[in-house]
């Protein structure tokens, strides 16, 4: 099987006016703190910047006290962004004549700040306290360096993908798809990630 099939990517993936305003906002008006990871008690969460260093803000469907003033604009992209991901799972099963079609719309998704120096090591997306289907990763923007975005397949192959703004790459969550990022030599490095259940 080539797994490299179901590493799927789409350019130009939001429209240019939705693109900016988008990625001021995540330029200007987020609160990012230290990236979690799970663990195995009842998800629990903790920082280890060994693993994962990195700045998060979650966005969801729900207003969040902690950036009330944006909250309405937060949910406003989190459907969007939802959409939008739903219309690329979409465009993959019928390019590939997949029949049985998974969809979820409640997924978790974030925005991700890699300053000079952050990085993910080798990992996947599935957890046993978070079990996702499959994982989107969108390039927000392409103006660093470093930060690039490597799967290592299961029979030692690497796929690096380009960093090229305004371009999505979905792949499935589970163990058949370890991928990093690697550390950020300079500048800023954004990416909204999200996973469907």
């Amino acid at each position: 099987m080539d797994l490299k099939k179901y590493i799927y990517l789409k350019d130009n993936f939001i429209d240019d006016v939705s693109y900016n305003k988008f990625f001021k906002w995540v330029k200007n008006d987020l609160p990012y703190t230290k990236a979690t990871l799970l663990t195995d008690e009842k998800n629990k969460t903790l920082v280890d910047e060994t693993i994962r260093k990195v700045q998060e803000c979650p966005i969801n469907n729900f207003p969040v006290t902690e950036f009330s003033m944006n909250s309405l604009t937060s949910v406003a992209w989190y459907n969007f962004f939802v959409n939008r991901f739903g219309n690329m799972a979409y465009d993959f099963y019928n390019k590939y004549n997949i029949k049985e079609q998974h969809y979820d719309s409640d997924m978790n998704i974030q925005i991700l700040k890699y300053e000079k120096t952050n990085f993910y090591i080798p990992h996947y997306d599935y957890h046993k306290t978070a079990p996702r289907h499959w994982s989107f990763s969108y390039i927000i923007n392409d103006n660093y360096k470093g930060g690039e975005f490597l799967f290592t397949l299961h029979n030692n192959e690497n796929v690096l993908i380009e960093a090229k703004a305004n371009t999505c790459i979905m792949f499935p969550s589970n163990f058949m798809y370890p991928h990093t990022v690697k550390e950020v030599t300079d500048g800023v490095r954004y990416a909204l990630v999200g996973w469907m259940k």
